[in-house]
């Protein structure tokens, strides 16, 4: 029998960046973004699976008041990859130079190759990657900290 619902991926929507995102970008962590939230210098909205998203453009106004420097939208990055695309870049010179995955640039490399005429790319994979899933950053903090638990047994504090 098959099944005429489409299938339900837990890939985040592309409405906004979130909160590991942005502390990524900022250089600071998520309990920062979470401050700044409250203060009311950055204005997330929550989506469809309550997960706050944040504005892009908010995030380089926060990142200019805190005297972030380097902070670089996706189009400047693809901007300048297809750039060095231009001038005969390698794959590990674009990596280094602007600090972003293999797979990213090789998602840009094919972007560069492609005609405006080409339909858009399909997604090169089903299931949402790490940094792609908004709980996995925390599933992978506790798997650590259970394997430790495992490696080094808790030592208790002995009752009075």
């Amino acid at each position: 029998m098959a099944n005429e619902k489409p299938s339900n991926s837990r890939r985040p929507p592309p409405d906004g960046l979130t909160r590991s995102q942005v502390a990524r970008q900022l250089g600071v962590g998520v309990t920062a973004v979470h401050h700044m939230r409250l203060r009311g210098d950055l204005r997330p909205k929550r989506d469809a699976a309550g997960v706050w998203r944040y504005d892009p453009a908010d995030v380089i106004r926060a990142a200019a008041n805190r005297g972030v420097r380097g902070l670089k939208a996706a189009g400047d990055v693809a901007a300048e990859a297809f750039r060095m695309f231009d001038q005969g870049g390698e794959l590990k010179d674009v990596v280094s130079a602007l600090r972003v995955t293999p797979a990213e640039v090789r998602r840009l490399y094919k972007e560069w190759q492609s005609s405006l005429d080409d339909p858009p790319p399909a997604p090169e994979h089903d299931g949402p990657g790490l940094l792609e899933d908004p709980r996995a950053e925390e599933a992978f903090v506790r798997a650590m900290a259970q394997a430790a638990g495992l490696a080094f047994p808790p030592t208790r504090k002995p009752k009075k």
